[in-house]
């Protein structure tokens, strides 16, 4: 596993995607700040400095969309462990109280899988509403590098479930930490 580290770039997905081809199973670029970050159908992401903005490049044997899934559950896991209690909306947010602290975005070429996760962990102001971050929910600024370890690690052990398709425990987990299911939602085509 190698990490690459910047400071600030326009998005860590699209630094990624330039570099995929070259990069081994599971590089992580880690970037401090990015000035474009977006999550689905180009949504804006804030990112400013704080916060966790990663994308791991993967080479799966396979490709299915519960890499997304898994993803979350990687993040959702990691939230726990620092005391946070967060729940999983489909099919790419992770919530905390009906406010976004992560958005997790899967983009696929022919050999490579990108995950971008945008994590707010030491984040107490930004121009978007309806978000959240782990200072303001627990009152306390954490070790962005302690986190970042706690995630990777969580992130390899739902990769190898996904790898060796135990599918059932990938949902099965998923389903039990789900804020959507069950309910009503709408769905917009684009």
């Amino acid at each position: 596993m190698k990490i690459i580290k910047l400071d600030t770039v326009e998005s860590t997905n699209e630094y990624a995607k330039k570099i995929a081809s070259k990069c081994e199973n599971f590089t992580i670029i880690l970037a401090k700040k990015q000035r474009s970050g977006r999550g689905r159908l180009n949504r804006k992401w804030e990112s400013p400095e704080g916060g966790l903005w990663i994308s791991v490049i993967l080479k799966p044997n396979f490709f299915s969309s519960l890499l997304s899934l898994d993803t979350g559950l990687a993040v959702l896991k990691t939230l726990k462990i620092f005391g946070i209690d967060s729940k999983l909306k489909w099919p790419n947010d992770l919530l905390v109280s009906e406010k976004k602290i992560c958005g997790i975005l899967l983009e696929k070429s022919s050999e490579n899988v990108i995950i971008g996760i945008g994590l707010n962990v030491n984040i107490s102001k930004m121009n978007t509403e309806n978000w959240t971050s782990m200072l303001m929910e627990s009152k306390k600024r954490f070790n962005l590098e302690e986190v970042l370890d706690v995630l990777i690690n969580n992130i390899k052990h739902y990769y190898n479930l996904y790898e060796k398709k135990e599918f059932s425990k990938i949902t099965e987990e998923w389903k039990q930490n789900s804020c959507t299911l069950g309910k009503n939602v709408i769905v917009e085509t684009i």
